[in-house]
């Protein structure tokens, strides 16, 4: 069985199937296991999020996984591997703005903000006001950043009433100066030009961060349709953006393969 990606769903599909006996390789880009797990447990209170991840990684390895890092999963070594089965959890790429300047070097991906793989200069424009958005730039403004978020809509509409009230009053706190109903007009190297309330604003900024959500990776699932193994795809790149779903679809296809 070969596993492509070790998030959440792709952990528990490669410990549930190497438990009912087969034998598992999982596979991972990046250098670290964890996916956005490794994102999610950047900042203070965190700490439950990491304690997740090292609980499925020493699952996996008790039960027999085997493990390649810094290895992509492409059509051509599913050729060479010949699996039986193949499970892609290879999550979502982070959503982009039809806008232009976006492909510009001052903008980033909110995961790789958080974990400190690509350097934030001192201002920073955080754009999306859902839970990613504000948890990105609540750590930021903790870490002395000068930090204005900018949402298209109302803040925090993916938190539940309960949570909402405490997470507004943390980013507040923390100094980030929050703008609803907003526009992104475009990007330039020095900031971007935003529209509120109907009149456009310019931020001078040194790094724009974008957290408005990801889409399913779905290019290596159409490559590999000439390919007789019998292939699922999994969490975030089914579509699904939460831990628990994640982890319920992972366990499914794992007693399934």
């Amino acid at each position: 069985i070969m596993i492509a990606g070790s998030g959440p769903a792709g952990m528990e599909a490669a410990r549930i199937a190497a438990e009912r006996g087969h034998d598992v390789t999982l596979y991972e880009r990046e250098n670290r296991l964890g996916g956005l797990l490794y994102a999610a447990a950047a900042g203070e209170g965190k700490g439950d999020v990491d304690d997740f991840r090292k609980y499925l990684e020493t699952g996996m390895e008790r039960a027999g996984v085997k493990i390649e890092l810094d290895t992509e999963v492409n059509a051509e070594l599913v050729t060479q591997v010949k699996p039986d089965a193949v499970v892609l959890a290879i999550g979502a790429k982070p959503r982009g703005l039809n806008v232009l300047g976006m492909e510009g070097d001052n903008v980033v991906p909110a995961e790789l903000a958080i974990t400190g793989e690509v350097e934030v200069g001192q201002k920073v424009l955080v754009i999306g006001g859902g839970m990613v958005g504000l948890e990105t730039a609540e750590l930021l403004a903790n870490h002395g950043k000068a930090v204005d978020l900018v949402a298209r809509s109302e803040l925090a509409r993916d938190f539940s009433m309960f949570n909402k009230p405490a997470m507004l009053d943390k980013v507040a706190m923390a100094g980030v100066i929050t703008h609803e109903f907003t526009t992104i007009e475009e990007i330039t190297p020095e900031g971007a030009n935003v529209t509120i309330n109907g009149k456009t604003r310019f931020f001078k900024v040194d790094t724009i961060i974008l957290a408005i959500g990801y889409d399913a990776d779905t290019e290596l699932a159409e490559s590999l349709k000439q390919q007789n193994a019998d292939i699922h795809v999994i969490g975030d790149a089914n579509g699904h953006d939460r831990f628990r779903e994640a982890i319920i679809e992972g366990h499914e296809v794992g007693r399934n393969l």
